[in-house]
């Protein structure tokens, strides 16, 4: 039996159809009618009984079930194979090609003889994510009071365009950058100007505004009960900083995630931020978005008062 991986291929790189093997990988390269390199596949020969599929009839009152093999190991051999082959040949053809979409790839079990026939219900699956895009309805006379306090809070435009920005990075699972755009709020309100570690965290100390909303944060992803893995994460990754799971040690973690993420070196066995490990990032991005929500929202309040401006409603 042979199990592959099939995504999806964003590209100008004008090709053939083609198969080939390396090693013991096939590959299999697919164009369009342009001829352009549309789809890759790559797989390998695996044990038969370790990948089958059935499907589990149900019994009067019970839920059916599909059961589905497979190996770790394996699907990381084939996934970090679609990784390098998109690196190399971008690089080699000055990016023609863009990008193999390998979070996405279809995993197809592929029978070799009879016997794999015998063990192989489903033939392929695939998975994809994606978050709804948020939907707001605003009354026109609102949006001409928003339009009035946006000059107003001017101030305040270029950390709602971090936020804005932060926001389209992180529909489209870009957790790095999402991290990146939310700590630059939180250091443009509570430590501006400053950039070495003491600095910082001396400037983040300082503001009792922070550590309170450092502390809501906490607290809500401790009883995070929708997305449990979110907050095993970030528990994971302040261990690994060794950093506490209080107010000073949150505020340690943002500055070092962020310092983590502005270099890089192959040899480290830190955290740190690469394009093929975006979803490691998540959880901190999440949190930091929280903070920074929190934190733009406390400013345009106070700014709010100080000019007497009115709030305005969305719904």
């Amino acid at each position: 039996m042979r199990y592959e991986l099939r995504a999806r291929v964003e590209s100008e790189l004008v090709t053939e159809a083609a198969c080939f093997r390396i090693g013991d990988l096939m590959y299999e390269a697919l164009v369009d009618g342009q001829g352009r390199l549309n789809e890759l596949a790559v797989g390998v020969t695996v044990d038969a009984k370790r990948f089958s599929s059935r499907v589990r009839v149900p019994a009067p009152g019970e839920i059916g079930a599909i059961e589905l093999g497979g190996d770790p190991a394996v699907h990381g051999r084939l996934v970090a194979a679609l990784q390098n082959f998109e690196s190399h040949v971008s690089f080699l053809t000055e990016h023609a090609l863009r990008r193999v979409y390998w979070q996405d790839a279809r995993h197809d079990t592929v029978p070799e003889s009879d016997a794999d026939e015998a063990l192989v219900a489903i033939r392929g699956w695939s998975e994809s994510a994606s978050f709804d895009p948020r939907a707001a309805r605003v009354r026109p006379d609102v949006l001409a009071g928003m339009a009035a306090k946006a000059n107003a809070l001017e101030s305040l435009t270029v950390l709602k365009a971090f936020s804005r920005e932060a926001n389209n990075e992180h529909n489209g699972f870009r957790f790095i950058q999402t991290f990146v755009a939310h700590y630059f709020v939180i250091e443009g309100i509570y430590a501006p100007g400053r950039s070495g570690e003491a600095s910082v965290l001396g400037a983040f100390a300082a503001s009792d505004e922070l550590g309170k909303i450092i502390d809501e944060a906490l607290a809500t992803l401790a009883g995070n009960s929708l997305r449990p893995e979110v907050t095993a994460q970030l528990q994971s990754q302040f261990k690994q900083m060794h950093c506490t799971w209080d107010r000073s040690g949150a505020m340690k973690f943002l500055f070092d995630i962020r310092g983590s993420l502005h270099h890089f070196n192959p040899r480290s066995q830190r955290i740190q931020g690469t394009p093929l490990n975006q979803d490691d990032f998540e959880a901190a991005a999440l949190f930091a978005g929280f903070i920074a929500h929190m934190a733009i929202g406390f400013q345009e309040v106070a700014l709010g008062a100080r000019l007497g401006l009115s709030r305005t409603g969305v719904s």
